[in-house]
């Protein structure tokens, strides 16, 4: 904060209390305030007397109302404001504040120009300094300053910048021509660039790309040490080429020492040569596919996509199911040790073991011939699996259809009844004298649907 002081200034006041205070007149021998130079608004330095009472302080001087506004900093009231009793005397006056005593452990500020001779610093300056100058033994006269452009600018006579260190670098910018008297690097400059400045003379900087071609070709052949037929003597058949729709061309030559052949941007799917006589492939990071020199084993489902395998008279080892495509539940499946089967629709339709063959249902459209002994095909027993049987319907409901399946408990064995007459609706057409329930599932085998169900069918069970 800046104090204004200026010369016999002396003024009486009425005012009363620690408040504002109103100026009076000039006292006599003494400068009003406004007289003595104070303007609107510039603080002083003022000292009030009241009696044995005293304030000394700073405050904001306003022409309108002639009003001084009070900060004690010291009095006889323990450093407050005192209580005016309204006959007091202000004036302006400096006070030790204002007086500078260089005495070593003190700070000057000023806006103003410092006229003087010699600046001895004795101290290092500090990272946070603006403008600084300061003195170690080691690093002799330090300047340190941070500027949003540059820290340090070393300025002509004509204010323009000869030398800058921008804002927190180290680098040094040279605005104009730098004359070096001794060597640059432990390189004479002045030697080194006389040399420098001869070459323009004897060289040919101007030529074009199409002229240094045409000069290097006249070099170009065997012998030359510039063959542009061979690199390291070795002819194009020697090398690799990547064709023009990005293949890579091996001019019929070998890939040595590959271990993997990676799918681009997908590390965990590629084709590696693991170890010798084989090589497998691996999507996903697991192994789906290893060839051998005695197997070719596949660690996942086959999909051929309406295709075909020739096996060319190979075995393949290791198939749990051949599926129909598209049709999950229908397959050939090995799904156990010496057997097969054949499943349609999720059920067993087909099986096939050491001991037998277990047909679900034979349906044969044409002639069958059997070459052999059919042993085990028809059971001996009655109703067993496989045996026919004279049935009826249980109820007037059951009217069978040929190819028909009836559960048992829906059907009674035909008999040999007292009375037959086609009228008698009790016993007649199959005889029911005391009718039995048979087990299992029937398929009629005639009928049309209109069947009574007196009139014995003839079924066989299937299951």
């Amino acid at each position: 904060m800046a104090i204004t002081l200026v010369n016999r200034a002396k003024m009486s006041t009425s005012t009363t209390g620690t408040g504002t205070i109103t100026l009076g007149s000039a006292l006599t021998g003494f400068q009003t305030f406004d007289g003595a130079g104070v303007t609107n608004g510039q603080t002083v330095r003022y000292v009030i007397e009241d009696g044995g009472n005293f304030e000394i302080g700073s405050g904001a001087y306003t022409t309108s109302g002639t009003t001084l506004a009070r900060g004690a900093t010291e009095s006889s009231n323990s450093d407050s404001a005192i209580n005016l009793s309204g006959s007091a005397t202000v004036f302006i006056a400096a006070v030790a504040a204002d007086i500078f005593t260089n005495d070593g452990s003190r700070s000057l500020t000023t806006t103003g120009v410092i006229t003087g001779g010699t600046v001895e610093a004795t101290s290092d300056t500090a990272a946070g300094d603006n403008a600084a100058i300061g003195y170690t033994a080691a690093e002799g006269l330090i300047l340190t300053g941070q500027g949003s452009t540059n820290d340090v600018t070393i300025k002509n006579d004509a204010d323009a910048d000869v030398l800058e260190i921008p804002t927190g670098t180290t680098n040094v910018n040279v605005a104009g021509n730098l004359g070096v008297g001794g060597t640059v690097d432990g390189r004479d400059v002045a030697t080194d660039g006389s040399k420098l400045d001869g070459i323009e003379s004897g060289a040919t900087a101007d030529q074009t790309a199409e002229q240094l071609l045409t000069a290097i070709k006249t070099v170009d052949g065997a012998g030359s040490g510039l063959d542009a037929d061979t690199l390291d003597g070795l002819s194009e058949a020697t090398f690799m080429r990547r064709s023009a729709n990005s293949e890579l061309d091996m001019n019929n030559n070998d890939i040595v020492g590959v271990d993997q052949i990676i799918h681009d941007g997908d590390t965990d799917t590629y084709i590696q040569f693991h170890a010798a006589d084989q090589f497998r492939v691996v999507t996903g990071g697991t192994e789906r596919f290893e060839v051998n020199n005695t197997n070719i084993t596949m660690a996942a489902t086959l999909q051929m996509s309406g295709h075909q395998i020739d096996m060319n008279n190979n075995d393949i080892i290791g198939v749990d199911q051949i599926f129909h495509e598209g049709d999950s539940n229908t397959y050939i499946q090995f799904h156990a040790s010496d057997q097969f089967r054949v499943v349609t629709g999720g059920s067993e339709r087909l099986e096939v073991n050491n001991s037998r063959t277990q047909i679900d249902n034979l349906l044969v459209t044409g002639t069958t011939t059997l070459s052999g002994t059919v042993t085990g095909a028809v059971s001996t027993t009655t109703g067993g699996v496989g045996t026919y049987a004279w049935l009826g319907g249980s109820s007037t409901s059951i009217r069978p259809n040929a190819g028909n399946s009836i559960s048992g408990s829906s059907l009674r064995y035909a008999g040999t009844a007292s009375t037959a007459t086609y009228s008698d609706n009790t016993a007649a057409r199959i005889g029911f004298s005391s009718p039995s329930t048979p087990s299992g599932t029937w398929r009629a085998m005639g009928g049309t649907g209109n069947v009574a169900r007196y009139n014995a069918t003839l079924y066989i069970r299937i299951s």
